[in-house]
C-alpha cells in the first residue's frame, strides 16, 4: 500500500519523507488552522522541488508531490501543475459554495473552475 504523507510544510521535510521511502507527500498546512501565518502547500511547492531537484530526488516516477492549499481558481490547479504537483484539493471552494447556495453552488464553483483552467494564465 503506497504511503503519503500530509502536512508536509518545507523542504527539508519534503526530503526527509522521500528519504524515508514514502511514495508521496501532500505540501499543507491543514488549512492554516494552527497558525496563522503558515504558508499554503501552493506558496511552498516552488522550495520544495527545487531542494528536490539538487538532491536528483525530483521529477520521480516513484513519489508524487500533493497540494493541499492555496488553490483558489482554475488557474491556481494549471501553475500548480506546471510547478510539478501531481494533484491538488480544492475542497475550501466546495465548502463555502455548498455552504452559501447548496448543490447548486457546488454545480456553479465547479463550472467555474472548468472556464478558468481554459482561460490563459495572467
Amino acid at each position: 500500500m503506497p504511503i503519503i504523507i500530509k502536512g508536509v510544510a518545507t523542504a527539508e521535510d519534503a526530503i526527509i519523507a522521500y528519504e524515508a521511502g514514502v511514495q508521496g507527500i501532500v505540501l499543507s498546512n491543514h488549512g492554516g488552522r494552527q497558525l496563522d501565518t503558515a504558508r499554503s502547500g501552493l506558496e511552498i511547492l516552488v522550495e520544495v522541488t527545487d531542494a528536490m531537484k539538487l538532491r536528483g530526488y525530483f521529477p520521480s516516477p516513484h513519489f508524487d508531490i500533493f497540494i493541499d492549499g492555496g488553490v483558489r481558481r482554475g488557474s491556481d490547479v494549471l501553475k500548480a501543475l506546471a510547478l510539478g504537483a501531481k494533484a491538488v484539493g480544492v475542497g475550501r471552494a466546495f465548502l463555502y459554495a455548498f455552504c452559501a447556495y447548496g448543490q447548486e453552488g457546488v454545480e456553479k464553483a465547479i463550472q467555474i473552475f472548468r472556464v478558468s483552467a481554459h482561460c490563459p494564465i495572467a
